[in-house]
């Protein structure tokens, strides 16, 4: 995999954009109805908000965009301390989303971030991220 990614964000702030800024790679906010660059992939972190809830702004930039292939990796951020398995969060939703648009998911992790990231986990699957795009 040759390119490096972009990653989306659904806002300039907080935790989904405090994570992407540590990757290193340009940053696309959502809430600022971003073209995305042809071809590139794109590592997607959404932070949930309610059982199976995405923030808005990231539901109806991924709505708007039009189907073309293209390769994702997918980060929720929610709150999942003392929950065994992580299925009520946004993934499942932002997943149904980007495999209409005809995207293929080759990396996916849900991250406790409340109340505050949890930089042991995160900073693995950046680690993994980054194998599969170096610079």
């Amino acid at each position: 995999m040759h390119k490096s990614p972009c990653i989306l964000c659904h806002a300039g702030k907080g935790h989904a954009y405090e994570m992407a800024d540590k990757m290193g790679w340009p940053i696309l906010v959502a809430a600022e109805n971003p073209t995305l660059p042809p071809g590139r992939p794109i590592v997607v972190i959404c932070s949930n908000t309610g059982d199976e809830e995405l923030q808005p702004e990231m539901e109806e930039y991924l709505l708007s965009l039009p189907s073309e292939p293209r390769l994702y990796a997918l980060c929720e951020l929610g709150n999942y301390f003392g929950f065994e398995r992580n299925m009520f969060g946004c993934k499942k939703v932002a997943r149904a989303l980007l495999d209409r648009l005809g995207w293929t998911e080759v990396a996916n992790v849900s991250i406790d971030a409340l109340p505050e990231i949890d930089w042991g986990t995160a900073n693995i699957w950046i680690a993994q991220l980054k194998k599969l795009w170096p610079k």
